[in-house]
């Protein structure tokens, strides 16, 4: 009976078989993993919507308040993409401040160059007329950019290009200022850079967030170099303060953390409808890093694996998105944990972006604004009282209700005498204390301390140095 079986069913008939039922069994296999993942995804996204948080970009762009069309600086700056040039160091003479190649003789505190100023005028007449239509920046506090969903691969956010050209033209206008004696209209100049910053604020992008705190550090380094140059006015200065105020209250990575999310589950999205294949996404760049073929298609399985481990790694960055250490380190942690995982988690190794950084220089802002505010309030005492605190307590309750936290530390800012005056500093993340001598608002990258320096009244003004014209045709 055996044998006649074989007859009937020689092997060359058996294998294929046994091939077929191989493949539908791991087929299947596949597709139930793919089904199961695919509900555990879709369980987890209901209950985020339920908790109140936008997962997708028309949830986020709904979730945005809206600004009447004459509050609205993003329209003001949208409407002069005109006149805004592309401005590359190569496209200016080098001793233009701010723009310029030459790094030299460009510090209010070592030294300003006398061969950089006529340069810089120069460049700022050249867009005089820009510089006159942003002013009406003074009177829009609110910005918002519509955003326009496309697809995974086309977010609609704006070229974000022109807001740093605005800030740098902005600050170069505020060294010509100082340096012709218009110490007056450093706040507004420093105000009008905030207003910038602002359109900006909950603008759903990581780059969005990043040029809003460029430009409210450059806002920051305003006031400091006039108040190394001179006396502004006590009404002038509460009034910076209550800007400074502002900007602090309203500085929080909820939108751009909202976007990273959003992007991430979007593009998992359309891999597991296969709308787009991982060729499109990947194009071949860090994938070959890992041993990752671009030709090849993830499973249903895998997709939404990498979409469940980033969207949590994102939504527990998300929960400390308006705190400050915490969020720095929640970000550390979770750099090191995408890292370490399995290379089954290739999309989040790969698309996910380290966001450390971005967490550093946000609480680093944080950090400079509650140094700036505290520092406005020790140059009030002195103009009452004729020196400088001696202690940061000796503020309260008249000058500053209470001494805002350092972000970085244990405890609240602190003040240091300097050989010119004082500093109001925070120890950032060097863990040693160097009573402030690390800190100054120079890097916005500096891991060091940060810190906002106040001159004593007898040594402000302009200091000159004579430094040689830099070799245009270099």
């Amino acid at each position: 009976m055996t044998d006649e079986n074989t007859r009937r069913f020689p092997w060359w008939i058996k294998l294929p078989i046994g091939i077929g039922v191989i493949v539908l069994v791991v087929a299947g296999v596949i597709h139930f993993l793919g089904l199961s993942a695919t509900a555990r995804w879709e369980r987890y996204a209901a209950k985020l919507r339920e908790d109140g948080t936008p997962l997708d970009y028309m949830e986020i762009e709904r979730a945005r308040a809206a600004v009447p069309d004459e509050e609205n600086s993003a329209s003001l700056v949208a409407s002069l993409v005109p006149l805004i040039p592309e401005i590359t160091m190569w496209d200016v003479d080098p001793g233009v401040f701010v723009f310029g190649e030459m790094e030299d003789g460009d510090d209010f505190f070592t030294g300003i160059a006398r061969s950089r100023i006529e340069p810089s005028r120069a460049f700022l007449e050249q867009h005089e007329k820009l510089i006159e239509a942003i002013l009406p920046l003074s009177d829009m506090p609110n910005g918002r950019y519509g955003l326009v969903f496309g697809g995974p691969m086309d977010w609609g956010t704006p070229d974000l290009t022109e807001y740093r050209t605005l800030a740098k033209l902005l600050y170069l206008l505020s060294y010509v200022e100082l340096i012709d004696g218009e110490l007056e209209e450093a706040p507004d100049t420093a105000v009008l850079v905030m207003r910038l910053a602002a359109a900006l604020d909950d603008q759903p992008s990581t780059i969005g967030h990043l040029v809003r705190l460029a430009s409210d550090h450059l806002a920051l380094r305003i006031l400091m170099n006039a108040l190394r140059v001179g006396e502004l006015p006590p009404e002038d200065i509460e009034h910076v303060e209550y800007e400074l105020s502002e900007r602090h209250a309203t500085l929080t990575m909820r939108w751009a953390l909202l976007s990273e999310r959003a992007i991430f589950a979007a593009v998992c999205e359309s891999l597991a409808a296969r709308q787009v294949g991982l060729t499109e996404i990947l194009q071949g760049k860090a994938a070959n890093a890992i041993g990752v073929s671009v030709q090849q298609e993830l499973p249903v399985w895998q997709v939404r694996r990498n979409q469940m481990f980033a969207v949590e790694l994102l939504t527990r960055l998300l929960d400390r998105s308006d705190q400050t250490r915490e969020l720095y380190d929640t970000a550390r942690a979770i750099d090191r944990e995408r890292a370490s995982a399995p290379e089954t988690y290739l999309l989040a190794k790969i698309l996910l972006p380290s966001l450390a950084r971005v967490c550093f220089l946000h609480c680093r802002l944080r950090a400079e604004l509650r140094c700036a505010i505290t520092a406005l309030a020790a140059e009030r005492f002195r103009m009452d009282s004729g020196r400088f605190p001696t202690s940061l307590d000796d503020l309260v309750p008249d000058f500053i209700d209470e001494i805002p936290l350092d972000p970085f530390g244990t405890g609240p800012v602190r003040l240091a005498e300097t050989d010119e005056g004082v500093v109001v500093y925070s120890i950032g993340t060097d863990p040693e204390d160097e009573n402030g001598l690390d800190a100054r608002l120079d890097d916005p990258g500096n891991d060091a301390e940060i810190g906002f320096w106040l001159v004593n009244i007898e040594r402000r003004g302009i200091v000159l140095i004579d430094l040689p014209p830099p070799d245009k045709e270099d």
